[in-house]
C-alpha cells in the first residue's frame, strides 16, 4: 500500500514536472479559408475556394526561459497550413514560417534560424493591411509579390540566417541586422545581409530596410525600401516606396499610398500602388498598377469576416502588347487560437 502511494505520488510529481517545464510554452494558431474569382479582359474566370485569403493559416510553438540576470532564451516554430488541402505550406517546410532560437539580453537579441527579413519587417511596419489582404490587395498585386520573385524587396524569410535585433525600450526606436551566409562552400555564393530601422511615435510611425545578395559570377541583387504612416485618428494613411535592382539587372521601381478608415464595425482599407520594372538596356518598360478595397468585420476577439475586392493592370515591355486587366473579388473568415 505504501509503495503503490509512493508511486501514485511519484507519478503526480512527474506530471507536475511537466506541466511546470511546459508552462511557458503557447501554443497558437490561425485558420483562414475563403472564396474568390479572377477574371480576365478576355472574360475568362477562375474561382477558387483557398486557404490564407487573408493571413496565411498556421500553427506554431513558442517559449522562454529565463536564465537570470535579466536574460532568456526563446524560441518560435512556426508552420504553414494549406486548409484547403491538409498540407504543409511555404513549399511543403515542416516550419516554413519560421524557426528559430533566441538569446534576449538588455543590450538586444542574437537570433538564429529561418526567419523573416528586415524588408519584410519594415514593410509590414507600414503596410496597413498587417501585410495580408483579401483578394491580394493592391501592395501585394505590385511589388509586394516582389517576395516571390526577388526583384523588389527581396525574400520575406531568410534561411541560415543571424540577426541582432535591437532592445525594447528605446523611445520608439528599433531595428534589426541580418547576415545569411551561403553553405555551398562557394565564395560569397548567395549570401545575403540586409538591415532594418524604424522609429514609432504616436501617431507617426516610419520605416525603411535595405538588403542586399551576392552570388558568384553574378550580378549584386540590392533593394531598399522606405515607408510611412500617420494615424490622424478618424483615419491613417500610408506612403511607400521600394527601389532595387536584380541579379539580371532589372531595375524595379514602387510606390504605394493607402488609407484605413473605421466605419463602425467595419475596418475598411483602400490601396493603390504602381511598379515599373525595366530590363537591362531595354528600351520599354513593364508596367503595373492596381487599386484594391477590403473591409474586415470583428466577430470577436479571434474570429474575423472579410472581404475584397483588386483590380490590376499589367503592361508588358514589349511593343504593341495589350494591356491584361484582372480582377479579384473575395470573401473569406478566419478565427486564431
Amino acid at each position: 500500500m505504501v509503495k503503490n502511494e509512493m508511486k501514485e505520488g511519484c507519478a503526480l510529481a512527474a506530471v507536475a514536472a511537466v506541466g511546470a517545464a511546459s508552462a511557458q510554452v503557447t501554443l497558437y494558431g490561425k485558420v483562414d479559408m475563403g472564396v474568390g474569382t479572377t477574371t480576365l479582359t478576355n472574360g475568362a474566370s477562375t474561382t477558387v475556394v483557398n486557404s490564407g485569403q487573408f493571413n496565411g493559416s498556421r500553427f506554431g510553438l513558442k517559449g522562454s526561459d529565463d536564465l537570470g540576470a535579466g536574460m532568456s532564451m526563446s524560441f518560435q516554430m512556426e508552420a504553414g497550413l494549406n486548409a484547403d488541402k491538409g498540407s504543409s505550406g511555404q513549399g511543403g517546410l515542416l516550419f516554413g514560417r519560421q524557426i528559430y532560437v533566441s538569446l534576449n539580453t538588455a543590450a538586444g537579441n542574437i537570433s538564429a534560424g529561418r526567419q523573416y527579413t528586415p524588408g519584410d519587417s519594415a514593410m509590414c511596419g507600414v503596410d496597413l493591411s498587417g501585410c495580408a489582404g483579401a483578394a491580394g490587395g493592391a501592395l501585394y498585386a505590385t511589388y509586394m509579390s516582389n517576395a516571390a520573385t526577388g526583384d523588389g524587396f527581396g525574400n520575406s524569410r531568410q534561411d541560415n540566417s543571424v540577426a541582432y535585433t535591437l532592445p525594447g525600450g528605446l523611445g520608439g526606436l528599433m531595428g534589426q541586422v541580418m547576415l545569411a551566409p551561403d553553405e555551398s562552400g562557394a565564395t560569397a555564393a548567395n549570401d545575403f545581409k540586409g538591415v532594418w530601422l524604424g522609429y514609432v511615435a504616436r501617431p507617426f510611425a516610419i520605416h525603411g530596410a535595405y538588403e542586399m545578395s551576392t552570388a558568384v559570377g553574378a550580378n549584386t541583387q540590392r533593394s531598399a525600401f522606405l515607408g510611412t504612416t500617420y494615424n490622424a485618428g478618424f483615419a491613417t494613411v500610408g506612403l511607400s516606396t521600394n527601389v532595387g535592382t536584380n541579379a539580371a539587372l532589372t531595375d524595379d521601381v514602387g510606390y504605394a499610398v493607402q488609407l484605413a478608415m473605421p466605419l463602425g464595425p467595419i475596418n475598411a482599407i483602400a490601396a493603390f500602388a504602381t511598379e515599373t520594372s525595366t530590363a537591362a538596356q531595354a528600351a520599354a518598360s513593364a508596367k503595373t498598377a492596381a487599386w484594391s478595397i477590403q473591409g474586415v468585420y470583428a466577430l470577436s476577439k479571434k474570429s474575423r469576416a472579410y472581404a475584397g475586392y483588386t483590380s490590376k493592370n499589367d503592361t508588358a515591355a514589349a511593343a504593341n502588347s495589350p494591356a491584361i486587366t484582372s480582377t479579384t473579388l473575395a470573401f473569406g473568415m478566419q478565427t486564431d487560437f
